[in-house]
C-alpha cells in the first residue's frame, strides 16, 4: 500500500454502516456531555469534538472547580475520562450496544464524582431511540474505526491549511457530531465568516464554479482547487446576512 492510500484509506459506506451508526450515536453520547456542562459559545462552537493525534477529543469540560475530558482512542480503541486532579478510567471500545455505552459511561462520571444529566434523544436522526434504550447499534469494527479516524486527521489537515487564508472570523476545525449528513452521520468542518452575524451551515448551497464570487474575502484564493482536495471536497457558499465561504464534506 502507497502513503497516500494509507493516509487516505477507504472508507466504503457499506462495508462500515453499522460501525458508523453505533459510533455515531456514541460521539452524540460524549458530545451532549461537553453540551451539558461547558458555557454557551456563539455558533454552537463548545459543543463539538476534535482530532487529535489517536482519536477524538471534547477538550477540558468544566466542572465545579474542576475539569475534566473525554478522550476516543482509535489506536488502542479506548475511551479515556481524564481528571484535572489526576483521576483517570479507561472504558474499552468494542461491540456493545449504545444503551450500554451510555449506562457504562454514566456510571464511570459517577465514579469520579462528575455526575451529568444529558437529553437522551439522539439529535437530527430519523427514527431515533433513546440512549438507554438502543439494543439495535451495537457494532464497532476496530479497522474501520481506524480508517474513519484516519480520514479525520487528513481532513482536519487540509481544513487547517484552508482556514489560514481567511483573515476575518473563522472557527477552529471542529467534528460536528449532530450532523443530518446522510451515511456519514458525522461532519468535520471549519467554517470562515465576514462577520459575526453570518452562519454558513454545511449544505452544499451553490455549485463549485460560484465560489469565486466571494473570493474577496480570502486573502489569496487558487483559481482552482489543490489536486488533492479534489476528492470528497468542494468549496461553496451561502449568502444570509453576510456572505461567507465555508470548505464541507460532500457526502452522496
Amino acid at each position: 500500500m502507497n502513503g497516500a492510500s494509507n493516509s487516505w484509506p477507504a472508507l466504503p459506506f457499506a462495508e462500515w454502516k453499522d460501525t458508523a451508526m453505533t459510533l455515531h450515536m456514541w460521539t452524540q453520547i460524549v458530545g451532549k456531555i461537553r453540551l451539558t456542562l461547558s458555557p454557551w459559545t456563539n455558533h454552537s462552537w463548545h459543543v463539538t469534538l476534535y482530532v487529535t493525534s489517536r482519536g477524538l477529543t471534547t477538550s477540558p469540560i468544566p466542572h465545579g472547580t474542576r475539569t475534566f475530558e473525554i478522550r476516543f482512542d482509535f489506536i488502542d480503541h479506548q475511551l479515556r475520562i481524564l481528571t484535572s486532579d489526576g483521576k483517570s478510567q479507561i472504558i474499552e471500545l468494542k461491540p456493545r450496544s449504545v444503551a450500554e455505552f451510555y449506562r457504562i459511561v454514566m456510571k464511570t462520571l459517577e465514579e469520579l464524582n462528575l455526575p451529568v444529566t444529558i437529553n437522551m434523544m439522539p439529535n437530527e436522526i430519523e427514527n431515533p431511540i433513546l440512549f438507554d434504550q438502543d439494543q439495535e447499534h451495537r457494532s464497532y469494527d476496530r479497522e474501520y474505526a481506524n480508517r474513519f479516524w484516519r480520514v479525520l486527521v487528513q481532513s482536519d489537515r487540509v481544513f487547517k491549511e484552508f482556514r489560514s487564508w481567511f483573515c476575518g472570523k473563522c472557527s477552529p476545525v471542529h467534528f460536528f457530531w449532530d450532523s443530518k449528513k446522510r451515511r456519514s452521520s458525522q461532519m468535520l468542518r471549519s467554517t470562515n465568516r465576514s462577520c459575526a452575524s453570518s452562519f454558513c451551515h454545511t449544505t452544499p448551497c451553490a455549485p463549485l464554479k460560484s465560489r469565486m464570487k466571494f473570493c474577496w474575502i480570502l486573502r489569496r484564493a487558487p483559481t482552482t482547487l489543490p489536486q488533492t482536495w479534489a476528492s470528497g471536497t468542494a468549496l461553496h457558499w451561502r449568502k444570509r446576512s453576510q456572505p461567507c465561504i465555508c470548505l464541507s464534506n460532500i457526502r452522496n
